[in-house]
C-alpha cells in the first residue's frame, strides 16, 4: 500500500475484502475472479487472515469483513475465520453463489453464527451477499442455486442478493426476478432484502468471457429492465441497479435510494495469499467501474453508480444524459 492508498484508506470507511480460496464449485461465465480460479492457489491460512486483521485494524478503521474467492464456504477454516470475527465484535459478510447451502449440516451450523451479536453495529452490517442469476429451471446448477436461498430464507438469515446480467440471462430477468420476490413473500419476517441487478463489469473481467457474455445491445438490456422494475415494486425489497445509470430509465423515481451511496463512499481492502500486510490492495468503486465523465456532472451521482464508459467506448451504449435537479 502506498501513500497515497493510505491517506485515502485512513479518510474514508473501510472493509476488508479476504481473497480466502481460489476453488469453486461452478463455473459463471462472467467471473471476475476467473484467472484466480484457474489459477489454483493454495487458500489463505488461518493464521494468515488473524494476521493481516491484526495488522489492518491497527491501522485503519474498518466497519466490516468480507470472505469471497473463489467460494469461500469451501474453505477448509471457513468457520474458524466467522468465529474469529464474530469473537472480536465486528460485522461480517461473506459473498456465495448458495450451492453449499444446500447441506443441511452446513446450514445448521453457519444459522448459530446469525444470533447472539455482540452489539447492534455488528448484528446490523452483517450479511451474506447471496449471489442468483438465473431462474432455477434453466439448469441443475441455477436450481442448486435457488433451493439454497430457499433454505436460507427459512433460517431467515440476513441477505442482500445480487443478479449479474449477462448476455445469456437477458430474457430470463422478468422470470428470475417474479421467483426472487415470491420466495422472499412466502418469508414470514418483517426484514427488507437488497435485491441488485448488475451488468457485468469490463474491468478485470477476462477477455474470452466478456466475448461471450456481455451485453452487448443496449436496447435489448433496456427492454429487459423496463420490464423488470414495476414487477420488482415490493415493501419488502430495495432494489438497486449498479453499472446501469439512473437517467436510462423512464422513471427513475422507482429505484431511487441510498444504496449506491455507501458503496462509492468505501474502500476494500483487498487481501489474499500473494498481497498481505503492508502489500495489500486498495479498491475503491471506480476501481471496477470507470465511470463515463457525464455521470459526474449528474445531481443524481450520490445514489447512482453511473457506467463504466467502455460501454459507450466501444458498445455503443448511449451516453448518460446528466439530471439536473433544480
Amino acid at each position: 500500500m502506498n501513500y497515497k492508498e493510505y491517506k485515502d484508506c485512513y479518510k474514508h470507511p473501510n472493509a476488508i475484502l479476504y481473497k480466502i480460496i481460489s476453488r469453486c464449485n461452478d463455473s459463471c461465465p462472467f467471473c471476475l475472479e476467473y484467472r484466480f480460479i484457474k489459477s489454483g492457489r493454495a487458500p489463505l491460512s488461518f493464521q494468515e487472515f488473524k494476521k493481516n486483521y491484526s495488522y489492518l485494524n491497527k491501522r485503519f478503521k474498518i466497519d466490516y469483513i468480507i470472505l469471497t474467492g473463489g467460494e469461500p464456504t469451501l474453505h477448509p477454516d471457513f468457520f474458524k475465520m466467522l468465529e474469529f470475527v464474530k469473537n472480536k465484535g465486528m460485522a461480517f459478510r461473506f459473498i456465495t453463489n448458495l450451492i453449499k447451502f444446500n447441506d443441511p449440516i452446513f446450514l445448521k451450523k453457519l444459522s448459530t453464527y446469525f444470533t447472539d451479536f455482540k452489539n447492534k453495529l455488528q448484528e446490523r452490517q452483517t450479511k451474506i451477499i447471496a449471489s442468483i442469476n438465473d431462474p432455477s429451471d434453466y439448469s441443475l446448477i441455477a436450481k442448486k442455486r435457488m433451493q439454497g436461498l430457499k433454505n436460507a430464507l427459512i433460517y431467515k438469515l440476513p441477505l442482500m442478493i445480487t443478479v449479474v446480467v449477462y448476455r445469456s440471462n437477458l430474457k430470463r430477468l422478468t422470470s428470475l426476478g417474479i421467483e426472487l420476490k415470491d420466495l422472499i413473500n412466502k418469508q414470514i419476517s418483517y426484514r427488507k432484502y437488497h435485491l441488485e441487478f448488475r451488468p457485468m463489469y469490463i474491468e478485470g473481467t477476462e477477455e474470452s468471457l466478456l466475448k461471450k457474455s456481455l451485453p452487448k445491445d443496449f436496447n435489448q438490456l433496456a427492454v429487459q429492465i423496463e420490464k423488470l422494475i414495476p414487477l420488482m415494486q415490493d415493501k419488502r425489497l430495495i432494489l438497486t441497479f449498479w453499472n446501469f445509470p439512473l437517467c436510462y430509465l423512464k422513471d427513475y423515481k422507482l429505484v431511487e435510494n441510498n444504496t449506491v451511496k455507501d458503496r462509492q463512499n468505501r474502500r476494500l481492502i483487498k487481501v489474499s495469499k500473494d498481497m498481505q500486510l503492508s502489500n495489500v490492495e486498495v479498491r475503491n468503486w471506480e476501481s471496477f467501474l470507470k465511470s463515463h465523465p457525464a455521470c459526474k456532472k449528474c445531481e443524481l451521482r450520490f445514489k447512482c453508480s453511473g457506467i463504466d464508459k467502455r460501454y459507450i467506448d466501444k458498445y455503443n451504449y448511449p451516453i448518460p444524459k446528466p439530471i439536473f435537479l433544480h
